[in-house]
């Protein structure tokens, strides 16, 4: 039991002797668990609570008591701190399996070491919305009649450089039937019935998803009018 305490008395000898049943601890700290290896991005900081890791064989000692030192070999990619028993890794710059070393060390300066590496990677840059860099004037169709406009590809910029999927909308589909290519290659349209005006709305998108999360898109709007044979 901690602190028991014997007392030798030694007769005729006028005096006490006393033996402490629990002498200084001779075992070492103990690395425990396994510090993971880390996947971080630049700007990234995380935390580590240090008594997950380490623990002492001695009942009177605790590991809040330890002395923790943590190492980078890298610290001008990979910053190590710490703070009473919390460990912080902040990732500074790009770079590939860093050592990272943490060491708790004892009273009797015994030292236990958990060694794990940390690899930091570039974040991808936010996705930017696809532009509308031109336009595109009235156009007039007739009833039947096919009309080539010509590709619209230069309409549009995407200013990550993303391949841009093209589709379109027409407000009035009793005045002019159109079709767009994919890549926005081709507009072509043809009057239909009813004559008059009607706008056509062609939309292009930066992800080949629509229900990508990421996903940007730009519209442009042309104005069509579709006239008999003859008039206009």
């Amino acid at each position: 039991m901690t602190g028991l305490v014997a007392l030798l008395v030694v007769s005729g000898a006028g005096c006490e002797q006393v033996i402490d049943d629990d002498p200084p601890c001779e075992f070492p700290p103990l690395a425990i668990n396994e510090m993971p290896d880390k996947a971080l991005l630049v700007g990234d900081t995380v935390e580590t609570n240090l008594l997950e890791y380490f623990d002492h064989l001695c009942r009177d000692i605790d590991a809040r008591e330890l002395d923790y030192m943590a190492t980078s070999r890298e610290p001008s990619a990979v910053a190590v701190s710490i703070t009473d028993t919390i460990l912080v890794v902040a990732a500074l710059a790009e770079a590939d399996s860093v050592v990272v070393t943490v060491e708790a060390t004892d009273e009797n300066d015994s030292i236990a070491r958990h060694d794990f590496y940390v690899s930091v990677g570039e974040p991808t840059p936010p996705n930017r919305a696809p532009e509308v860099v031109g336009s595109i004037p009235d156009i007039t169709v007739r009833p039947n009649v096919v009309t080539e406009w010509g590709e619209v590809r230069s309409k549009f910029s995407d200013p990550d450089g993303d391949t841009l999927y093209f589709s379109l909308v027409i407000a009035d589909t009793a005045v002019v039937s159109a079709g767009v290519g994919r890549y926005g290659d081709f507009f072509t349209l043809s009057g239909r019935g009813k004559l008059g005006s009607t706008t056509i709305t062609i939309t292009v998108i930066d992800r080949p998803d629509p229900d990508d999360e990421e996903m940007l898109s730009a519209s442009l709007e042309v104005n069509v009018t579709n006239v008999a044979e003859g008039d206009g």
